[in-house]
């Protein structure tokens, strides 16, 4: 540039300075004066309010609590250098023709460079200067751009370290701004000799800066979509063990106590109408609702903590049926619901027997649990393509579309009691949606109110007929277990509490 260029340029900047530095020593000194803001240094010359602002530490902006904040919120500072920011300053670099291009965070006493191209060492390497160093904070400051084409002549920042240590002599950065209106930091271009930076120019950094708030963006929600995992994480362990001790330290002494009523109430039988047989009656039937709802609960943390043992093979489903059809077969009798069991099929799935049977002996305790005395609960199965499908169909209270909208919805409570206030957990049918889906099968419900439930759940049918080998298609389920109503099937069997 010519040398009487650089007149026209600094008489330029002086008034461009002097606009600016009045309105910072407004802001510094005014309010302590009754005078007009800044009237009392009317007489001091510009390179007076310069070493003024150079010795009054960073401008209020910076230090500003809501953007230091925001600002690390984001993650940002001190984290590795990331591609996705580095192709936006080499962009800037291409485009403007530049040999340094920098993302710039400014902190509190420090600029950090989350991505830069074109420094020299050792700055490449630290990433970051004090402000003492930072055009950028002047960005920060007036959340404007700041455009600067000769930096030793240039009133705010011609004291600027920078200068010296890292050869900027022109300069042009914009504001990196959050939606909230927090300014981050700034994007900017350096040039290590004088420059007439167009408008053109501003506007192209203007346009990068979006993509690099989207890519802040899209950071500060990884972050944070990283800590809720974490909580989650958190949460579901220490539920799983919540319910761990439940089911398993409640278990035990609870399986004592329903022994003892059990046996309190055979020998009351002899004695129908006395007052200690009504208790003993009313001890027995609470305890076994209560190790129900512990084995629901069981199932239940199985299934969500992935501990289930999935064996699948192919057999012959009315062993699993008829094994379930067994374990309840009292719980009808004693209330009075007529059990149809399934016809004899040729039906053979490929899926965990054991968790067939579970499933089975879910739905068809919770089809008992909402039929009242006299009613009819029926089991069927059918071969329609591939599937085989099994159906558990009651003439109970049935249910609500609204209730039938939630019911395999684990975040409703639903829960409802039966025709004889048997309680539950409003899990049962949760259990067996996950364990029918374990099985690479659906489910599904159909119902109307006073007019019974039909629940019914579809299983693959084997792969290869010819393969069948019908002499080892036997369920693994050992019948001389079955005691107490329950059955060892690789779950503890939940009675059907499902919310229905």
């Amino acid at each position: 540039m010519p040398i009487e260029r650089y007149s026209q340029f600094g008489a330029r900047l002086h008034v461009k300075a002097s606009s600016y530095l009045s309105i910072r020593i407004s802001s510094a000194l005014g309010r302590q004066n009754s005078q007009p803001a800044g009237a009392k240094y009317s007489n001091c010359s510009i390179e007076t309010f310069v070493s003024m602002l150079d010795s009054s530490g960073p401008d209020p902006a910076i230090l500003d609590p809501d953007r230091l904040r925001a600002l690390r919120e984001t993650g940002l500072l001190d984290s590795p250098p990331e591609a996705s920011f580095d192709r936006l300053t080499e962009l800037v670099r291409r485009l403007l023709g530049v040999p340094v291009s920098l993302i710039s965070l400014v902190d509190v006493d420090r600029q950090f460079f989350k991505a830069q191209c074109g420094l020299e060492e050792p700055w490449a390497s630290q990433r970051q200067t004090p402000l003492s160093h930072s055009f950028c904070q002047h960005v920060v400051a007036t959340r404007e751009p700041l455009v600067v084409e000769c930096a030793p002549l240039h009133p705010v920042v011609r004291k600027n370290l920078a200068i010296r240590d890292l050869g900027v002599i022109s300069y042009v950065g914009v504001p990196l701004t959050t939606p909230d209106g927090h300014v981050l930091g700034s994007l900017c271009a350096i040039d290590s000799a004088t420059r007439e930076w167009s408008e053109d120019d501003v506007t192209l950094l203007q346009g990068v800066a979006g993509p690099v708030m989207n890519e802040i963006a899209v950071r500060a929600q990884a972050k944070e979509i990283h800590e809720y995992a974490t909580q989650l994480q958190i949460a579901n362990a220490a539920k799983d063990r919540f319910f761990s001790i439940v089911a398993h330290d409640l278990r035990n002494p609870l399986q004592t106590i329903l022994g003892y009523s059990s046996a309190i109430a055979e020998e009351c039988h002899s004695q129908p109408d006395s007052e200690i047989c009504h208790f003993a009656s009313r001890l027995d039937a609470a305890a076994f609702s209560m190790g129900r709802v512990l084995d629901s609960l069981l199932q239940w943390t199985l299934v969500q903590s992935g501990k289930i043992k999935y064996e699948p093979s192919v057999f012959h489903i009315d062993e699993s049926l008829n094994a379930a059809v067994d374990l309840v077969i009292a719980q009808a009798e004693l209330k009075g619901v007529h059990l149809v069991p399934p016809r004899p099929s040729n039906c053979f799935v490929e899926a965990d027997s054991a968790l067939v049977t579970c499933i089975a002996h879910n739905l068809l305790t919770n089809a008992i649990k909402f039929t009242p005395s006299g009613g009819q609960v029926l089991v069927r199965v059918d071969q329609l393509g591939p599937e085989v499908h099994v159906t558990v169909k009651d003439n109970g209270i049935g249910m609500s579309e609204e209730v039938l909208s939630q019911l395999f919805r684990i975040d409703h409570e639903i829960a409802r009691p039966g025709t004889d206030d048997e309680a539950g957990t409003g899990l049962g049918l949760i259990i067996c949606r996950d364990l029918v889906e374990l099985n690479d099968g659906r489910i599904w419900a159909t119902s109307r109110p006073g007019e019974g439930t039909t629940l019914r759940f579809a299983l693959p049918g084997p792969a290869r007929e010819e393969a069948i080998d019908r002499s080892s298609s036997r369920p693994n389920v050992d019948r001389d277990s079955i005691a107490g109503g329950h059955v060892d099937v690789g779950l503890p069997q939940g009675a059907g509490d499902a919310t229905r």
